[in-house]
Formats: C-alpha cells, sequence, structure tokens
C-alpha cells in the first residue's frame, strides 16, 4: 500500500516537470525573434588614439575651453577603445549598421560574430547628426542577415526587443514596449529628432544593436545617449536608418533630398493678408525651375498641407519627413490651390552636388578653400561686403570650424552642412582666429 502511494506521488510531482519543460509550449515569439536574428547582431570594438591638452583641470567644462583658446599647449596621447553592437543589414556585401559614436575617430575597427569569429571593418561612412554609420567587413562564409521592418506604423504599447552587448557582456537581450514615439532628445550640441522611446533597457555596449519588433523585424537602432537615463531607452527609427544607409554606402555621406521649394508657415495673420481661407500648413513662396517640385506642377502661392498622407504644418515636421524619403520615389503631394485641395506626385532626388558648389557664397556671401599646410583646415578666402559675416567682423584667413552640428573639415564638409541647413533662417558657426573661437549665430541668405 505505501509503495503504491509512493508510486502515485512520483507520477503525480514528475509529469508537470515534464510538461513544463517541453520546448514548443516554451517557444515564445521573443525566443523565436531572438533565435532568428541573434546571428546577425554583432560586437564592435574601435581603437583610437585620443590627443588632448595638458590644462590641470579636472572638470570636462575647462578642458574644452583650454582646448579652444590655447591649441598649442602641451599634449598627452592615450589609447581608448570605444565598444558598441551592430546589426548585419547586407549578409552578400558585408555592411554592418551602427552608431556613429561606436566608431568615431576609430583607427582600427574589430566586428566579433556570434560565433567569436573577429573580422577586420572599414567605416564606409558615417553621419554624426543622426548617429549613424555603416561598416563592410569580409568573410569566406556568408553571413547572415536581419530582416528589416518598418517604424512608420508602430503602436504605443507595442512590445519590441533589444540585443545588444552591454557592459561587453555579448548578445544581451532585454525586452519591454515602446513608450512613445517621435521624441526629440539633446545630448551635448546634438538634437536627435523622432527617436522610438522604450522601457527595453539599453546601456553602454548596446549602441548600434536592434530594436526588433515581436516579428523579429528591426524597427530601430538602439542609441545609448542619455546617460541619465534609467528605465528608459531610444532607437533611431529604421525608416530614417533605411535611407541614411543607403546614401552611406553609395556616397560615404548623407546628401538630402531635393524639393525645390522655398516655403515658409501659415498663420492667420498670413492666411488673412493673403486673402487664403487655410491657416495650417506651408505657403510655396517660390518653385526652383527644373526642379521635382516644378515637375510635379507645384506652383508659387500653393499650400502645401501634406506629404505622403502626414501633415505639413511646419517646417522642422516637412524637414524631418524629407529625411525618411528615397530617391526617385513618386510621393503623394497634397496641396491647396485657390481654396481648392489637389493631389500631385512628386518624385524627390538626392541633392545634386554641382548646385551645392554655389551654396557658400549663395548663402553665407563667403568663399572657402582647404588649407594646403594644414590637414582638415578649412579657411574663408572671400567675403562679399555688408554680409552678415563681414558685419560680424570675419576676415579672410579666419578658419571654419563647424557649421550647425557638423565639424568642418573639407570642403565637402561644408557643402554637405549647407545642403542639410539651406532651408534654414539662421544656423550655428564657430569661427577661430588665431588661438580664439568664436561661436555665431548666422543668418542664412535666400
Amino acid at each position: 500500500m505505501i509503495k503504491g502511494k509512493w508510486i502515485l506521488f512520483c507520477l503525480c510531482f514528475l509529469l508537470p516537470l515534464q510538461a513544463q519543460g517541453s520546448l514548443p509550449d516554451r517557444e515564445t515569439p521573443v525566443v523565436l525573434a531572438v533565435r532568428n536574428v541573434a546571428p546577425a547582431v554583432v560586437n564592435i570594438s574601435a581603437a583610437y588614439t585620443e590627443t588632448r591638452h595638458r590644462s590641470g583641470f579636472r572638470d570636462p567644462f575647462f578642458d574644452e575651453f583650454f582646448r579652444d583658446f590655447f591649441e598649442d599647449g602641451p599634449e598627452i596621447r592615450q589609447q581608448r577603445t570605444s565598444l558598441g553592437s551592430g546589426v548585419i543589414i547586407d549578409g552578400e556585401k558585408g555592411y554592418v549598421l551602427t552608431n556613429a559614436h561606436v566608431v568615431a575617430r576609430g583607427e582600427t575597427i574589430t566586428v566579433t560574430l556570434e560565433n567569436g569569429s573577429e573580422l577586420p571593418a572599414l567605416l564606409v561612412g558615417a553621419d554624426t547628426e543622426s548617429d549613424l554609420a555603416v561598416l563592410r567587413i569580409e568573410s569566406n562564409n556568408s553571413l547572415p542577415q536581419a530582416a528589416m521592418g518598418v517604424s512608420r506604423d508602430l503602436m504605443i504599447g507595442e512590445a519590441v526587443i533589444a540585443i545588444g552587448n552591454p557592459f561587453g557582456f555579448s548578445h544581451t537581450v532585454t525586452t519591454g514596449v515602446i513608450s512613445a514615439t517621435n521624441r526629440h532628445v539633446r545630448s551635448n550640441r546634438h538634437v536627435f529628432k523622432r527617436f522610438i522611446q522604450t522601457d527595453a533597457s539599453i546601456n553602454p555596449g548596446n549602441s548600434g544593436g536592434p530594436l526588433l519588433n515581436i516579428r523579429g523585424e528591426v524597427i530601430g537602432i538602439n542609441t545609448a545617449i542619455h546617460a541619465r537615463a534609467q528605465g528608459i531607452g531610444f532607437a533611431i527609427p529604421i525608416d530614417r536608418a533605411r535611407r541614411i544607409a543607403m546614401d552611406l554606402i553609395e556616397h560615404g555621406m548623407v546628401i538630402p533630398l531635393w524639393d525645390g521649394l522655398r516655403s515658409q508657415e501659415m498663420d492667420r495673420d498670413l492666411a488673412g493678408y493673403l486673402g487664403k481661407g487655410e491657416t495650417e500648413g506651408l505657403l510655396v513662396r517660390n518653385v526652383e525651375k527644373n526642379s521635382p517640385a516644378s515637375r510635379a506642377g507645384i506652383r508659387a502661392g500653393d499650400v502645401l498641407s501634406a506629404m505622403d498622407g502626414q501633415p505639413t504644418t511646419k517646417m522642422a515636421d516637412y524637414r524631418e519627413l524629407l529625411e525618411m524619403m528615397l530617391p526617385e520615389t513618386p510621393v503623394r503631394v497634397d496641396i491647396i490651390r485657390k481654396g481648392k485641395p489637389l493631389t500631385l506626385s512628386m518624385t524627390l532626388q538626392s541633392y545634386p552636388m554641382e548646385r551645392a558648389l554655389d551654396l557658400p557664397e549663395k548663402l553665407m556671401g563667403i568663399q572657402a578653400a582647404e588649407k594646403p599646410d594644414s590637414p582638415r583646415t578649412v579657411i574663408l578666402t572671400t567675403i562679399r561686403k555688408d554680409s552678415a559675416l563681414d558685419r560680424a567682423g570675419a576676415r579672410p584667413g579666419d578658419r571654419i570650424r563647424s557649421l550647425g552640428e557638423r565639424e568642418i573639415t573639407s570642403l565637402s564638409d561644408l557643402h554637405a552642412a549647407l545642403i542639410r541647413h539651406r532651408m534654414d533662417r539662421e544656423v550655428s558657426l564657430r569661427i577661430q582666429r588665431g588661438n580664439r573661437v568664436y561661436t555665431l549665430t548666422l543668418p542664412l541668405e535666400s
């Protein structure tokens, strides 16, 4: 009798354990997503030599002050290594998408695959304003690649998965939900726009890794940019990342799209003055000849109300929509002309680089050149009389340090920065004369 009860007890105890250990019951969508994508997630190590001036101050603020005003002071050279994550987006060609700050200044970049293989990587291109970079690795074996999703239709509360290498722990998985979309986040001198906010933990080392939806598709690129964030993570939407990665692969830099429009925001006063009933939208002031807008049939005086189904009530919204569009792809444009709605199709183009050569003179009233005896140095050579820079006291020979959020080390940097800011009314400019660095807010000419 006792023996029979013991057998019954064992059966009652062991059978539930066997049921709990059944793999099919435990293979949740998260497990399947991670299993499919993990081989395409890589660890990135970027080694570089840091040169800084011996200021004697421990506060980074004073270090920067000392660097700007006393660049010829004693130097300290130190070996540094930055760690981060990345995701293979093209297994055939070996392209890896990551954050720009992960590989910034990297003299040697090493990518470690899930199986432990270490491969040297070449930097294809990086864009600090979006914090994205593309690397290329070569392997004798075929490389896995992650499936791309879309980020335009994300839902608040949607489950997400982050994979990366926080603090050097490879292939760490965290889960959470989307807390918000279209978040603007400030970090140092940069303002990152339209980020995905999630409560999935994203720590140093996670930067550059993928944010996945429950189907295992990449919907964002994680970035640990908020040093004091706890329980808050941010990711760059994949729609924007895909567009930027394409430019970096094809051109080595981001080429903003060109529409050929000069517009301004509408308000009640302007609408009343012009006799228009519309108070929301962008008033088209001018349309460039032979531009995408002119070929689409847009005219001066039209009010641009939506693009690709998204309202365009603010210039900032319109510019951010352009950042996510693809060149040579028709996009729906809703306008109001003489009080009547009209839908047109516009095919955007990458901004023609030959047009960029005239932007320094057109927008700033200057000509610039790379200094032959000083690498990575761009100086003013001509300043138009009565231009904003002339009135500010700038002189030929002054060095252009940065425009907007872009460091200027070549004429191509200057042209790329002006392409990006060409529709702005003003832009931040840092120039250097001798050991002094000046920061100006420069109005741009139309």
